[in-house]
C-alpha cells in the first residue's frame, strides 16, 4: 500500500489531501493522486470497500479468487467476477448510498447488467454476509431497467419510479437526513470504543462543515 503510494509520487504524482495514518485501519484508500500530464486520478486502495462493508469482501480472499488476464502480452490480476458483482452492488448502493436516493448512476447498473450475463448473481449475492435485502432489490431493479422485467416488487424500484416521473432529479430531504444519520451518527458511536475512528470522524466532520 505504502510503496504503491511512494513510488507514484516518485514518478511526479501528488495528492492534495494528506494520509492521515493514524485512521489507517479504518481507511478505504490513499487520498487521490493525479499528475499534470495524465488524465483521470489514481486511488490505490487498501481494502474494496468502506470498513463498514469490508467483511463481505476481505483483502485476502479478494487476491486469493482474483484471475489473471493479458494484456499486450502482460498478465494482470483483476477481481472475480463473483467479486466483481459484490463490489459494484457495495459501492453503488452502500457506499453511495443508492439504496436510500434510488438514483442509481448508469455506469453502475448497467456494468451490474452485463456481469450478470457471465456468472450467476443469485450465488454471488447470496454469499454477502450483510445487506442481502438490499443487494437483491439492485438485481431485480437492473432487471426492470434492462429487461421491462418485474419478478417481485420491491421499495428500490417503487422509488425509482416516483424519481423517474418527477421532473427534477432531486434528493429528498428525508433521504438527506437518512444518509447524514449513516454518515456520523454511526461512525461517532464507533469513534466512542475506538480512537481511530475518533479521528476519522474528527476529519469528516471538519471536512464537511468546512472548518
Amino acid at each position: 500500500f505504502f510503496s504503491a503510494a511512494q513510488l507514484l509520487l516518485k514518478k511526479g504524482y501528488t495528492n492534495k489531501t494528506q494520509l492521515n495514518k493514524k485512521a489507517i485501519k479504518i481507511l478505504k484508500h490513499y487520498p487521490s493522486l493525479t499528475h499534470r500530464e495524465h488524465i483521470g486520478a489514481i486511488e490505490i486502495h487498501i481494502k474494496a470497500t468502506d470498513y463498514k462493508y469490508v467483511k463481505n469482501l476481505p483483502t485476502s480472499l479478494v487476491f486469493a479468487r482474483s484471475k489473471a488476464v493479458i494484456y499486450k502480452s502482460d498478465s494482470y490480476l483483476v477481481l472475480s467476477d463473483d467479486d466483481k458483482i459484490k463490489l459494484n452492488f457495495l459501492h453503488s448502493q452502500m457506499n453511495n448510498y443508492g439504496y436510500i436516493t434510488a438514483y442509481p448512476y448508469l455506469r453502475d447498473v448497467y456494468d451490474f447488467h452485463l456481469l450478470s450475463k457471465k456468472t450467476s448473481v443469485y450465488e454471488s449475492l447470496s454469499s454477502l454476509q450483510t445487506n442481502k435485502k438490499e443487494a437483491f432489490q439492485y438485481y431485480e431493479l437492473s432487471q426492470f431497467l434492462f429487461k421491462n422485467e418485474i419478478r417481485k416488487e420491491n421499495s428500490l424500484i417503487n422509488k425509482f419510479k416516483t424519481n423517474r416521473n418527477k421532473a427534477t432529479m432531486k434528493m429528498s430531504n428525508w433521504s438527506r437526513i437518512k444518509i447524514f444519520l449513516r454518515k456520523y451518527v454511526y461512525i461517532f458511536f464507533l469513534a466512542i470504543a475506538d480512537k481511530n475512528r475518533q479521528i476519522y470522524l474528527y476529519s469528516r466532520i471538519c471536512k464537511k462543515f468546512g472548518f
